[in-house]
């Protein structure tokens, strides 16, 4: 009799079908989704910014020097080292001496005013450098005497001003509301008494021809931001001390 043989079945499980290019959709879905989140955070952050640091943002990653309206204006911020070895062996001595004079001042600023963060210095294309002081950190409030730790400050920029030879403007700015109750008519003279009491103290430190240097007060004309709340006003209420190097001879 014939052995029967034995059939053996062997069965596979169905293959699974994924859908087209697999799970890899949804990678790429939650990629952009998580990127849409990013690009709303940051528009958010913006929004949130003041217009003056939206301003020093686009300055820094320009990293070029802007063209002001008027001879010495607010100017390209000086963040940390001014510049390398390399580019200031390429600048003229004005240019040198601006650099320099930003350096001294950006320290001055530095050690005299710890943790003040209304006050800095700007350079501009002119050869000219702009030390931005808030007004409480020199004046009481409504007053236009010199405070003693006003007179520390202005003796340390009254050193430089004795190594550089410069045409020294002061400007005196003040908020919307700061002469109310001082005896001052209007906020144009308050701000320019300020910076007549600043630039006397200056001058009188070190021996400067007088066609080489001036105090104007510019009053609210020219406010930072707008002046819709206390934190605003005190940004505005400022005094700025603009250094313009002379063309070597």
């Amino acid at each position: 009799m014939a052995r029967r043989r034995e059939i053996i079945v062997i069965r596979k499980p169905a293959e699974e079908h994924h859908g087209h290019h697999g799970g890899s959709w949804k990678v790429a879905y939650a990629d952009f989704v998580t990127a849409l989140m990013a690009l709303f955070l940051l528009l958010w952050l913006l929004m949130a910014l003041k217009p003056q640091q939206k301003q020093e943002i686009a300055r820094m990653f320009q990293g070029t020097a802007q063209t002001q309206g008027d001879v010495g204006g607010e100017g390209t911020p000086v963040f940390g080292e001014l510049t390398s070895s390399k580019i200031v062996t390429r600048l003229d001595q004005k240019q040198r001496q601006q650099l320099e004079l930003a350096g001294q001042l950006k320290e001055l600023v530095k050690t005299r005013m710890p943790g003040s963060v209304n006050a800095g210095v700007t350079v501009d294309d002119k050869g000219g450098v702009l030390l931005k002081l808030p007004s409480g950190i020199l004046f009481a409030s409504g007053a236009s005497d010199l405070t003693p730790e006003a007179q520390r400050l202005l003796d340390g920029v009254a050193g430089m001003l004795m190594k550089h030879k410069i045409n020294l403007q002061v400007r005196g700015h003040a908020d919307d509301q700061e002469s109310r109750g001082t005896g001052y008519g209007s906020q144009w003279e308050f701000s320019a008494a300020r910076a007549a009491v600043a630039l006397r103290y200056l001058t009188g430190k070190f021996t400067l021809p007088p066609v080489r240097y001036e105090a104007v007060g510019y009053g609210d004309s020219r406010p930072l931001v707008a002046n819709t709340s206390a934190e605003n006003r005190q940004l505005n209420r400022r005094i700025e001390i603009y250094f313009a190097i002379m063309d070597p001879k």
